[in-house]
């Protein structure tokens, strides 16, 4: 076979598939309407429904890789050409290969993640999750093997489930300084074309955000917007709501809630109240955008990088986020996109939602981002994990995850209330 031929057309192969993946975004004018709008939201354009496009990335480099937390011998890993990924218990930790990694772009996609136990042994890597038991544990463990502690809950809701010291290589978490890095949700530029080793924050795309930041100076609105008509979309009946499961928390949220009901009406769906609101997305395209201009998107608990899908769904599905907790939210999201109640208390809280949903154009500015970004949730750490696997040949160990965890996740109460 002649593999000088083979070559040049597989790679003109996998450039079209990841040509034909590009998203399509209308600039037609149509009329207003809540079903379209809340599915053109949930899928990152602004005109009729279509299917969701695979996560793209940003116009720049993607940011450096993170550097080894704790330091080991270095080992000079063999170069091959495929490398195997074995995830125990894959709740959570979604499978793939390589012709997944290479139709969403990722630079590196030589990669095959798979559930198939019997194969940890020979594995380049292996996925432990909490749901992972010390049954599933691999007899034999080569020099070579990472392994990945994944982890999406914060540190006080996190339940040791490997106990083991000098286990883990790799962490998974929401955290910026896993070695493998999974938010819940991240902002990318509606420009995008490639996806990111990592997944990115507003500012890693300077142009899109020098663009935003001074459309935003200049007080532009999304009421300026000539593509749509926005008006129903910036009036809603109903000023603010919380879709809640879990009624007492470590951030004491629910106090906060109980103080802001105080000066303005709350509706709050969910098992910590009698109305009920079925299938989050259903809820959210439904219930909450058409009837409620904000979300309160209050954590459980007060921890560094904790943003859950609280934050995106409300973004996704076009209420503005009201925030609680411990990340630096100006770091993840752009200015003017969300409301930061860790600064107020409920009474100054209450007077800012009132003053700027009463005006339109006012309202419309926290809106303004939609022009320039798209949410995307679910963003797994594949091209992370694939990259990392083929280019950093420095082996670390933690000598005790969950020590780590509690540092770096570092987690405390509120002081609003």
């Amino acid at each position: 076979m002649n593999f000088k031929k083979v070559i040049p057309v597989a790679v003109l192969g996998a450039s079209l598939l990841i040509i034909l993946q590009f998203p399509y975004y209308e600039t037609v004018r149509r009329p207003f309407s809540w079903p379209v709008v809340a599915a053109s939201l949930a899928t990152g354009g602004r005109g009729e429904e279509s299917p969701r496009p695979l996560p793209p990335a940003l116009e720049e480099s993607p940011r450096p890789l993170p550097s080894a937390l704790e330091g080991s011998p270095r080992v000079q890993l063999g170069e091959t050409r495929l490398k195997k990924v074995v995830v125990l218990a894959p709740k959570y930790f979604r499978l793939g290969n390589s012709k997944m990694l290479l139709s969403q772009g990722c630079p590196e996609w030589r990669c095959l993640i798979t559930s198939n136990a019997s194969e940890a042994e020979s594995a380049d890597a292996v996925v432990f999750t909490r749901f992972t038991g010390l049954n599933s544990v691999p007899r034999k463990r080569h020099a070579h093997q990472r392994y990945i502690w994944v982890n999406h809950e914060s540190p006080v809701n996190t339940k040791r489930f490997i106990k083991k010291k000098h286990f883990f290589n790799w962490t998974n978490t929401y955290h910026t300084k896993s070695d493998l890095f999974t938010p819940y949700g991240a902002l990318v530029p509606l420009t995008a074309k490639k996806l990111p080793v990592r997944a990115p924050s507003p500012s890693d795309s300077r142009s899109t955000f020098l663009k935003y930041k001074q459309d935003l100076e200049a007080g532009v609105s999304l009421e300026d917007d000539s593509s749509q008509d926005w008006s129903a979309f910036l009036r809603r009946p109903q000023l603010a709501a919380w879709l809640v499961s879990h009624c007492r928390t470590s951030s004491h949220r629910e106090r906060y809630v109980k103080q802001l009901q105080k000066y303005i009406p709350v509706s709050v769906f969910g098992r910590c109240s009698k109305k009920r609101c079925v299938r989050s997305k259903l809820c959210f395209t439904t219930v909450l955008a058409p009837n409620y201009s904000f979300y309160l998107s209050f954590e459980n608990s007060i921890c560094n990088d904790y943003v859950t899908e609280k934050v995106w769904n409300a973004l996704q599905y076009g209420l503005v986020p009201v925030v609680l907790g411990g990340a630096n939210y100006s770091s993840i999201l752009p200015p003017n996109s969300y409301i930061d109640a860790n600064k107020l208390k409920p009474e100054h809280l209450a007077k800012l939602l009132k003053s700027i949903a009463a005006s339109p154009r006012e309202y419309g500015r926290y809106h303004l981002w939609r022009l320039y970004w798209k949410v995307m949730q679910g963003f797994w750490p594949h091209c992370e994990l694939c990259y990392k696997l083929h280019n950093d040949h420095n082996v670390t160990i933690y000598s005790n995850v969950d020590t780590w965890w509690n540092a770096v996740g570092k987690c405390r109460g509120s002081t609003v209330i």
